[in-house]
């Protein structure tokens, strides 16, 4: 809530309403009542306040009287957590913590009336009436002192004393009864001397000690005990309850008094029913009707005492009766119930209760039910054993089995087990508060039991039930402190808290590798890997690799392991590993510690580099680069350095080829074509791929002769790794654009049929790249290697891809098709002479329709002898524009220079000049630029004009018009049109 967000009379009543709200929360706290009481009284006459500025023209709106508005709101927050703080503790607590209680509601007490003082200057128009009560009350508020009374002071002192005395042990029972006695005593000497207020005191810490579970000596709780039997004496068991005596009921309400007190008429009364009718203006005894001249109260002491004795005896015969139960040998599960819910009745009255059950012998018949598989009588077993006495009987491994039991169940024997490895210095019960310490016996016994660790564990990750799981983590983490066995054990459950500790408590050498061995032989699945990044293993895993030792090679590994997440990816660089990795000094180092840095970088890298800086992949490319060139380098190295490189480079080009330049790494990588491992030599194919697609000249001319050459052909030889053979093929088509010599050399080595055999490939990109370097082959200015080509049977293959291939690959067999056909009519024969007279002469030898000689696949690439005019038409029902400007091109050849006559005939005969005329009417300039072309050679015949001028007529009126279309286009489409009319006209002037 901000003041500048709402007018001063509304927040003024937001407030009020806050202090009013805080001033009632506070006076209801039950423990240090005056403290409490003393505040909310403050409260009550801020508020009064308050509402008198709430009068009209008494407060401006000014951000100095908001900001004392918001710091009382603030102020009475902190008033509020201390009583969500303090108002269910119980009196022992108080009586404990008394001193910190007194000084926190002072200080707060303090602050509210510091924040009051500002209202003095909110503003010059308060009335003096309101300023003077504010200032009065701020002054006294702001110097209020809360005092513990001397007597309580005393004695927690000698408390204190007590437990400082006993720091490593537990607290002697016959030393704490000593102290009570002495308590007894000084209580005795109140009464002596009056001092009413002191025996009052005394006897109710002394009453609080006793029934609280302090240790008592075992004699004196056995003693008491049989006088408690003895009293009862030969009550018949089968009666659980003694009648209370009528002076220990209330005559107000009814009820078996707790805290019963006496008028000054001597009648005994309930005291918060008393005080309750007090309040309300009694003035008279309610038994006898006599006027009450003093209303003090006073505790009846006796008869509380009585009361006491009541109860106690009342515990003693359910204890007794649930024995005698107990001990049947019945089957029947509920009768056991019955039984355990008086003994856990009898606890809720005393805690000396389980001691009592430990004197009767109960322990021995209540363990064995731990076995039973009834889950409410499970429960009811572990909420009634008694620690040392459980322990003694053996009782922890059934406790353990509880803990695969129900939640119910389960949380039952993870509190029983919280309170057996407990041991409070000052009140001897298991609570999670200061003053506890872990027995460490008891710690030892546990975790030596089959089952203990996994069944916590479970516990652990059993999310639904927050508090079970936090007390099974905090066991688990003390059965594991200093205890590097157990830590591993721990950790080979997917549980790795502990372990992650231990690595980052700055231990020995010894404990750290012992933790990082138990990691390593491991088997890590995706989520431990996950989870031991959260918690946090990746910083000391860090430390430990920039110091020395076997840690240093361990922690090394383990990243390794880490770094497969995406998860750890980030965590690691953040951490600053690629520095560090980067820094290392490999020379020194052990080959297998190279090798895991190598490995890791390769594993940052593999699915990405996007949380790295340019600069953090240029120190990675440099300390790589150096690797492979330093003398110690061997393959197991080399290959995650040279993959690493690799995925840099497919995601950064840029600060990737700035690195490589600067180091010469181009010439470092060329030089692993000749390592005798084939991965490396794949992997350097692979990267300089990766380096040609940009850059071609990056590779020198040493590349394409002698070992290095022969390695880059063994991959295309390979029939049984077609992803290499792709990447190759397209290595070498890349280069041999610009290189010519490779070209040569591939068919002195004879691998025109190895790349026809690839061709058959399944791979699309193998086909693909394949076709691309058959380019460099198949130039129609060298006919000679075209034949070299042709011989080889490639031309079959060529057809067939028109047809079978891919986009990609039609159209690239389309173009190789069509360097072919533009050189047949210079390899077409002529026809022989027609010898002999008329009678006898030779049969005429069939001639090409097109080329108009003797035309052969072989012999002078003719389309239509290797069947490969229709497939090419059929190629423009793809509407594919590579493919179909390809397919143009080559159809082009049939009408070139000499053949347009031919030509243009077996283009209508085979159909291919419908879609042609289709093409006018997509717009993509290339296109149309090869079609207007063959359409002006092919409408140089009338006839063939005047059965597709109709439809081309409007297409290319448009074109010769279009101003967005080049100015060639334009004038092609305008000469053609003219043709078209031309011979319009000529058919118009005919008789």
């Amino acid at each position: 809530m901000s003041g500048l967000e709402l007018p001063i009379g509304a927040l003024l009543s937001l407030v009020i309403d806050q202090v009013i709200k805080t001033a009632k929360a506070v006076n209801g706290v039950l423990i240090e009542k005056e403290y409490f009481k003393t505040l909310s009284q403050y409260l009550g006459e801020i508020e009064n306040i308050l509402k008198e500025l709430q009068h009209p023209h008494i407060l401006n709106d000014c951000e100095c009287v908001q900001q004392m508005l918001l710091f009382l709101v603030t102020d009475c927050n902190m008033a509020d957590e201390l009583v969500r703080k303090y108002d269910n503790c119980g009196k022992f607590y108080s009586f404990v913590f008394c001193r910190k209680i007194a000084n926190e509601v002072q200080c707060v007490t303090r602050k509210i009336g510091t924040s009051l003082a500002t209202l003095s200057l909110a503003n010059s128009e308060v009335l003096y009436k309101i300023s003077e009560k504010a200032y009065r009350l701020q002054a006294d508020m702001q110097r209020v002192v809360f005092q513990v009374p001397q007597n309580r002071l005393l004695l927690l002192d000698r408390l204190e004393q007590i437990v400082n005395e006993q720091k490593k042990d537990s607290i002697k029972p016959s030393e704490m009864s000593r102290e009570l006695h002495l308590l007894v005593k000084g209580k005795e000497e109140a009464v002596l001397l009056k001092h009413t207020s002191d025996e009052i005191y005394l006897n109710q810490v002394i009453d609080l000690l006793y029934h609280s579970g302090v240790p008592h000596d075992e004699e004196e709780i056995r003693e008491h005990y049989n006088s408690l039997v003895n009293n009862i004496g030969g009550y018949a068991l089968s009666k659980d309850f003694i009648e209370p005596e009528p002076m220990y009921i209330c005559p107000i309400n009814g009820s078996v008094m707790v805290n019963p007190v006496m008028l000054c008429t001597g009648s005994t009364f309930e005291k918060e029913t008393i005080e309750a009718m007090l309040k309300e203006g009694l003035t008279s005894d309610p038994c006898n009707g006599k006027p009450l001249e003093d209303l003090n109260l006073t505790p009846n002491i006796s008869v509380k005492q009585m009361i006491q004795s009541w109860k106690e005896q009342n515990c003693c015969l359910k204890i007794r009766r649930a024995k005698e139960i107990l001990q049947t040998k019945s089957t029947d599960h509920s009768t056991f119930d019955a039984a355990l819910c008086k003994l856990e009745d009898a606890i809720k009255e005393s805690m000396i209760c389980k001691d009592w059950i430990a004197i009767e012998g109960i322990i021995d018949f209540i363990i064995p039910l731990l076995e039973s598989s009834g889950c409410n009588l499970k429960l009811r077993a572990l909420q009634t054993l008694l620690q040392d006495k459980v322990v003694a009987a053996g009782g922890l491994g059934h406790i353990v089995k509880g803990l695969e039991d129900d939640s119910d169940v389960k949380m039952a024997a993870v509190n029983l087990l919280f309170e057996l490895l407990h041991e409070n210095k000052l009140f001897h019960h298991a609570e999670s508060q200061e003053g506890c310490h872990w027995n460490e016996g008891f710690c030892r016994e546990l975790k030596e039991l089959q089952g203990t660790i996994i069944f916590l564990i479970v516990c652990i990750s059993d999310k639904q039930y927050a508090e079970l799981a936090k007390k099974a983590e905090e066991i688990l983490l003390r059965l594991c402190d200093n205890d590097d066995k157990t830590i591993a054990v721990v950790a080979s459950y997917h549980w790795y808290k502990p372990l992650v500790q231990r690595l980052s408590d700055g231990g020995p050498e010894s404990s750290k590798v012992s933790m990082l061995k138990a990691l390593e032989e491991m088997t890590l699945l995706d989520d431990d890997v996950k989870q031991l990044g959260k918690d946090g293993v990746i910083s000391p895993l860090l430390k430990m690799a920039e110091g020395e030792g076997e840690s240093k090679e361990l922690a090394l590994m383990i990243l390794f392991e880490l770094s497969s997440s995406c998860e750890n990816k980030s965590l690691m660089v953040e951490a600053r590993v690629v520095p560090l990795l980067t820094d290392l000094n490999f020379s020194s180092l052990p080959r297998t510690v190279i090798e895991k840095c190598a490995e890791i970088l390769e594993k940052l890298t593999s699915s990405g580099i996007e949380f790295l800086t340019a600069l953090e992949i240029e120190q990675i490319i440099t300390k790589l680069v150096y690797m492979l060139q330093a003398p110690f380098t061997c393959s197991d190295i080399q290959k995650p350095t040279l993959r690493t490189i690799l995925s840099i480079y497919k995601s950064a080009k840029t600060a990737a080829e700035k690195a490589m330049t600067t180091t010469n790494g181009v010439s470092t990588v060329l030089l692993l074509l000749d390592n005798p491992d084939n991965e490396v030599r794949e992997l350097t194919v692979r990267l300089i791929y990766q380096f040609c697609m940009n850059k071609p000249d990056i590779i020198p001319e040493n590349l394409l002769h002698g070992s290095r050459l022969k390695t880059l052909l063994s991959f295309l030889e390979d029939d049984n790794n077609l992803e290499m053979q792709s990447i190759t093929s397209g290595l070498l088509a890349i280069l041999s654009k610009s290189k010519v010599e490779l070209t040569k050399s591939l068919v002195e080595l004879s691998m025109l049929p190895v790349l026809l055999n690839i061709l058959n490939n399944k791979l699309i990109s193998a086909k693909e790249n394949v076709l691309d370097l058959l380019s460099s082959f198949m130039d129609p200015a060298d006919i000679n290697m075209q034949k070299r080509v042709v011989s080889s049977e490639a031309y079959p293959v060529l057809v067939l891809i028109l047809t079978s291939g891919s986009m990609g690959a039609k159209a690239r067999a389309a173009a190789l098709i069509g360097n072919l056909s533009s050189n047949s009519p210079k390899l077409t024969a002529a026809p022989p002479k027609v010898t002999g007279c008329l009678c006898f002469a030779s049969k005429p030898v069939p001639v090409c329709k097109v080329h108009r000689g003797i035309c052969d696949v072989k012999s002078s690439f003719c389309m239509l002898k290797a069947n490969a005019l229709q497939p090419l038409v059929s190629l423009f029902q793809h509407h594919d524009d590579a493919v179909t400007l390809e397919t143009l091109r080559a159809l082009g050849t049939l009408v070139q220079k000499g053949l347009e006559s031919e030509g243009a005939e077996v283009l209508h005969q085979s159909k291919a000049l419908d879609p042609m005329v289709d093409v006018l009417n997509e717009g993509v300039p290339d296109l149309l630029e090869e079609v207007v072309d063959i359409l002006d050679k092919v409408f140089t015949f009338k006839d063939l004009a005047d059965k597709y001028s109709l439809r081309a007529r409007t297409p290319l009126v448009y074109l010769s018009n279009n101003k967005n279309v080049n100015e060639n286009l334009r004038a092609k489409a305008a000469s053609l049109l003219k043709k078209i009319q031309s011979h319009s006209q000529a058919a118009g002037s005919m008789p």
